[in-house]
């Protein structure tokens, strides 16, 4: 478990593996985006929550790519 606050004011708040998002976790971005949910290695994967302008969209996603909407 960790919290990384990156240079361009991006923060990582979870679980890690071998220097790498893994496992649950949220990724805020600066412009006040976020996901919250399962990674693999750094990626989206699994089931997690999208927020954007303040709309939470729940998905799946596969390896970063979004395969549906739940």
């Amino acid at each position: 478990m960790g919290k990384m606050t990156y240079a361009n004011g991006d923060i990582y708040d979870g679980k890690w593996n071998l220097d790498k998002w893994h496992g649950e976790g949220k990724y805020s971005w600066a412009n006040g985006a976020s996901y919250d949910g399962c990674w693999v290695l750094g990626q989206k994967h699994g089931t997690g929550v999208f927020t954007e302008a303040g709309i939470a969209k729940k998905g799946k996603w596969r390896f970063d790519v979004l395969i549906k909407w739940i």
